[in-house]
């Protein structure tokens, strides 16, 4: 089989019969279906996983407000009327939270 000749027919310089293009349609045919498959399951698993993510951001989220009442009210158990103090500084905290984030 020289260089330009159809690993299918044999014929050579872009000459083919029938068997060798149904064969090129069945190979092409096949690639095409193993494709979608694995475009169906990358898809699927990736809104899977945005799912996943909300929920976890969620409860990222839920966790983080019961840590901050809970944060308060410890520190006012354990020292009364510091509350008093440590609102200011959370205030100040955010203001240089957005300070930093917005470039100021």
């Amino acid at each position: 089989m020289t260089s330009n000749q159809c690993a299918y027919c044999g014929y050579e310089d872009g000459k083919h019969n029938a068997v060798c293009v149904a064969a090129e349609v069945g190979r092409l045919t096949s690639a095409l279906m193993v494709a979608n498959a694995n475009h169906e399951r990358f898809e699927r698993e990736w809104y899977l996983r945005g799912d996943e993510i909300e929920r976890l951001t969620r409860e990222r989220d839920e966790w983080a407000a019961k840590w901050h009442a809970m944060r308060k009210l410890y520190a006012e158990l354990k020292y009364p009327g510091m509350t008093g103090v440590v609102r200011p500084a959370e205030q100040q905290v955010e203001t240089n939270e957005v300070n930093s984030q917005t470039g100021d």
